[in-house]
């Protein structure tokens, strides 16, 4: 029999021995009482009677499983197609006046005419040696200035291994973010430049707020706004002006997002 329709009856039948029969008062029995037992208890005393014991717990009231682990925290890794200025495949810096593999110059406005004719679009080149209280390339081994693509020197204003015309110059790099989730991509900004960076555009939209630098130090860091990031390749473009004499940009790029 169900051990639980087992303690009904025992139950039923307590009922009746312990309630008043035609106004006669019932001597309570030897055997104890068990006090009220709730379906969650066993029922110790039945054990005596040569009754297996058990709980009462109907199948609802069984303990659930434990909830399942949460999912592992996704971690961001590195944005692998973002380069410096001035570096090859491996992240290593270039030899002097090497052509940059990541980096184009896409327009140039001079208020003269350039010392050669220049194509565009052409690779940017890695300029030394430094002078003129620019940033030392060898101030650190993870980037280096550009220009255009000039002959090495030595150089004059009529041939020059930098710019040398004022006028405004525009340096264009992509990356591609196939494999991440685009809009979970944090991209920081350090740079240097003679003489001024006039705007930055990401996917052909302008990028606002970024901070001042100059040729002879770094500008702070700073986090491109990602509002216009893509899934797969992004451009990024930096309109640079030079004020005369010559002229370059540096950049250090670095990227993370979480991969799909």
């Amino acid at each position: 029999m169900d051990p639980c329709q087992t303690q009904k009856i025992i139950d039923e039948i307590l009922n009746l021995i312990t309630a008043p029969c035609q106004g006669q008062v019932v001597t309570a029995p030897t055997q104890p009482i068990a006090p009220p037992i709730t379906p969650a208890q066993s029922v110790p005393w039945i054990g005596d009677m040569g009754m297996t014991t058990t709980s009462c717990r109907t199948r609802s009231e069984q303990t659930p499983p434990p909830p399942p682990p949460p999912p592992p925290v996704p971690v961001p890794v590195l944005i692998p197609t973002i380069f410096n200025t001035g570096v090859d495949a491996n992240r290593q810096v270039l030899p002097d006046f090497s052509p940059d593999p990541h980096y184009d110059v896409t327009q140039t406005v001079t208020t003269g005419p350039l010392p050669e004719p220049y194509p565009i679009p052409s690779p940017a080149k890695v300029w030394g040696p430094i002078t003129g209280g620019w940033i030392s390339n060898a101030s650190d081994t993870t980037s280096k200035w550009i220009a255009l693509n000039y002959r090495p020197p030595p150089w004059n204003a009529v041939a020059s291994n930098s710019v040398p015309y004022p006028g405004q110059y525009e340096m264009t790099t992509s990356f591609d973010l196939t494999g991440f989730i685009h809009t979970t991509a944090d991209i920081k900004l350090i740079y240097a430049v003679d003489d001024t960076i006039d705007a930055i555009f990401l996917n052909n939209q302008a990028v606002l707020g970024y901070p001042i630098g100059s040729y002879s130090q770094w500008s702070p860091e700073w986090t491109i706004p990602n509002t216009h990031i893509q899934s797969g390749v992004n451009t990024l473009r930096f309109k640079w002006t030079n004020g005369g004499n010559v002229g370059g940009i540096r950049l250090r790029l670095s990227g993370t997002a979480i991969p799909v």
